[in-house]
């Protein structure tokens, strides 16, 4: 008899345990509650800090010695330009891997290449100096293509020596399969010298033009992004 009632007291218990493990299972913890997400801000990434990609370096640690010379007979761009998908490389300078080597052989803290080779499929044309820049600043534009799918341009600046302060990707046109493309950025520089560059959002089978960046070389040498422009709502609102 008392074995019965202990066996009974134990199934109780395991029955009312089981219950009520279940039930916390099935109870929401955020209901009637102001859900707040806390992010530990070691995991959110601040490109102020990250100084050891923004510092750029010659692959070979001795400065060019006639970069100086070199840069007098690049082409000065001082008008209106627009690089897009479609361009006719025969306006620019294609660079050799012996000229890319001297000068434009480029990395930044954690080893990624800045400027891409002119070897294998790849090309590489200098498109020429940006007119106006800051004293002791010399601007160049390079556009290249990677394989048959990719085409990029970048903006990168040097001091007189040859030494690189910055770049920042200006233009990219990646061909996609027959579905459609699969990212398009292009770009004008206007009279003042800044870069504007219109990003693309495929919609369908078309690439919609979805907002604007401002780019500006500074008195240092950086690169900085001075205005953005919502384009989709602009050509909304001009009934575009």
């Amino acid at each position: 008899m008392k074995n019965t009632s202990f066996f009974s007291l134990l199934l109780l218990v395991f029955v009312f345990s089981s219950a009520t493990t279940f039930g916390q299972r099935n109870v929401n913890p955020y209901k009637n509650k102001q859900r707040i997400l806390i992010i530990d801000e070691s995991n959110v990434y601040d490109a102020s800090k990250d100084t050891k990609r923004k510092e750029l370096v010659r692959k070979e640690t001795t400065t060019s010695n006639n970069f100086s010379n070199f840069i007098e007979n690049i082409e000065t761009i001082n008008s209106y330009l627009l690089l897009d998908e479609v361009v006719n490389t025969d306006l620019y300078s294609p660079v050799s891997l012996d000229t890319y080597n001297e000068h434009f052989n480029l990395t930044n803290g954690i080893q990624e290449t800045i400027v891409l080779a002119p070897q294998d499929e790849n090309r590489l044309y200098l498109v020429g100096k940006l007119d106006n820049m800051p004293t002791g600043i010399e601007a160049l534009l390079f556009y290249a293509f990677e394989g048959n799918s990719i085409q990029f341009s970048k903006l990168v600046t040097f001091d007189k020596n040859g030494n690189p302060i910055a770049s920042q990707e200006i233009q990219y046109y990646i061909k996609g399969s027959e579905e459609g493309m699969e990212g398009k950025m292009t770009c004008h520089i206007n009279e003042d010298q800044t870069l504007g560059c219109v990003n693309y959002e495929e919609v369908g089978k078309t690439m919609i033009p979805v907002y604007e960046q401002i780019y500006q070389v500074q008195e240092d040498g950086s690169i900085k992004e001075i205005g953005l422009i919502d384009l989709e709502t602009s050509l909304a609102r001009n009934g575009e």
